[in-house]
């Protein structure tokens, strides 16, 4: 590699950097989309910006051979055409229009069966009647014939219609019928007979249709909950993967402070290795009066560490419960607290009602507000006049509770913006932070129905969250 400044790399680096994440959030985006269109102009995108990242690793002969492009070369080949991402997607929105051409289609059936049904129905009765007239008409005729005449007369055309209408027409109807029964009532693996060659037969064939279409919308129906299983399946695992990012950032989060809460834990330590001496020797020379008293002080130191440490095993707690009424001031003020050691240079500014409550979970919602503050913190580290300002009031709808956390840092700059909120995304130097806490704090605040934005500020940074008001304010 020739002897180039290293920042030229980083920025080559960094931009290939930007270019993959914006690549990952549009893998993402594939699985909202649910047109075929969407979907293409998607991957047209993804295509596009493959091309520039792929122009950027070959701009440099150098930055090639500094790249493992294994990976990268993977993950170009899973957002291609011919990769399994457009696959199953294409194929899910395949699935889903045959499954509308199916449904509608056999709507159609059912109402051209019912309506052939219909006119039959209506043939046939009146082809009894005719036949029934002709019979009453021959009877009439034969009136004067003898009476033997007549009875056999009567005997025929009753036997005409028993035999001819009941068991030929009207049989076949019942059994057409009861298969409709059976089918409309789930039994498709009954068997329907064709037989004849008049409109009855007919309609056994489009049920005998209608039938098929219906055994295969089954199977395409039971094929779908099983990949919605699936899909519902993967879900969770994401779910339980958010969790365990929400977890990392705590740590991390606790990570950076880990300096800072070792010295505040450890002046409390030094006191109460002084006071232990002092009440040895208040011990040796009998001074009891005061060696009661450097107790009483080693307890509070005591007492001091517990609640320290009782404090950051709390934050790193693990939790997935549901939102539910909490006061909003002590959430704010554990944050604060635990940010304390990090303050030094700035103590924030708090302004609020102490009488707000919130629909939120404790712990999660402390983690948002120690990743806005102490992001604040870092950016006010170089002003003259440092200023941290907290501040929460209920909106005018009384639905909403809005939070804002400014600073009168260097602010973002306006490129910046709107990636804020993307995963690994930071505009800290290389070393100070993960990109992770706006990200985690955007996804904490949607589990709370809430929502997080910046502001447009003339200086500094400025962070609005809007939290649900708790309509009960009896805690969980």
């Amino acid at each position: 590699m020739d002897q180039r400044p290293l920042s030229a790399y980083s920025e080559a680096f960094l931009s290939i950097r930007l270019s993959l994440s914006y690549l990952f959030a549009l893998a993402e985006k594939v699985h909202t989309d649910s047109t075929f269109k969407e979907l293409d102009y998607t991957f047209l995108r993804l295509e596009a910006l493959v091309a520039e990242i792929q122009a950027l690793q070959h701009k440099d002969a150098d930055l090639i051979r500094a790249f493992d492009n294994a990976p990268i070369d993977a993950l170009f080949l899973l957002v291609s055409r011919e990769g399994p991402l457009f696959t199953e997607k294409n194929r899910e929105l395949d699935l889903r229009y045959q499954e509308e051409f199916l449904v509608n289609n056999s709507q159609r059936h059912i109402q051209q069966l019912a309506a052939q049904i219909s006119q039959y129905t209506e043939r046939v009765n009146q082809r009894v009647d005719d036949e029934i007239a002709e019979a009453g008409l021959s009877v009439s005729k034969a009136r004067d014939a003898t009476l033997m005449l007549s009875i056999m007369s009567l005997l025929l055309a009753a036997s005409v219609s028993w035999f001819y209408v009941r068991r030929n027409i009207l049989g076949r109807l019942v059994r057409l019928q009861s298969n409709m029964h059976s089918i409309a009532s789930g039994t498709l693996s009954i068997n329907v007979i064709q037989e004849g060659q008049d409109e009855i037969s007919e309609m056994a064939k489009d049920l005998k249709t209608f039938q098929e279409a219906a055994v295969q919308t089954e199977a395409m129906h039971r094929q779908l909950a099983a990949e919605t299983q699936e899909r519902l399946d993967t879900e969770k695992r994401l779910r339980l993967a958010q969790q365990d990012l929400i977890q990392a950032g705590k740590l991390a989060a606790l990570g950076q402070l880990s300096v800072a809460i070792t010295h505040e834990i450890n002046q409390p330590l030094a006191v109460m290795r002084n006071q232990i001496h002092s009440v040895g020797l208040c011990l040796d020379k009998g001074l009891m009066d005061q060696a009661k008293s450097g107790v009483e002080r080693l307890t509070q130191q005591l007492e001091k560490t517990a609640g320290i440490t009782h404090h950051l095993r709390g934050f790193a707690r693990k939790t997935d419960q549901k939102p539910y009424p909490i006061l909003l001031a002590p959430v704010i003020d554990a944050a604060v607290e635990l940010l304390k050691s990090k303050s030094s240079h700035c103590q924030p500014e708090l302004t609020g009602d102490a009488d707000v409550w919130v629909m939120a979970e404790p712990i999660r919602l402390e983690q948002v507000m120690v990743n806005l503050i102490m992001n604040a913190l870092d950016a006010v580290q170089q002003s003259q006049n440092p200023s941290v300002r907290v501040s929460w009031s209920l909106c005018a709808n009384a639905e909403w509770v809005e939070i804002l956390v400014e600073d009168n840092g260097p602010g973002i700059e306006s490129d910046c913006k709107e990636h804020i909120f993307d995963p690994y995304f930071t505009t800290k130097s290389p070393g100070k932070g993960l990109g992770l806490g706006l990200s985690i704090s955007y996804n904490i605040l949607q589990d709370f129905d809430g929502r997080i934005s910046l502001m447009d500020t003339t200086s500094g940074a400025c962070f609005q969250i809007m939290i649900p008001m708790a309509s009960d304010t009896t805690p969980v």
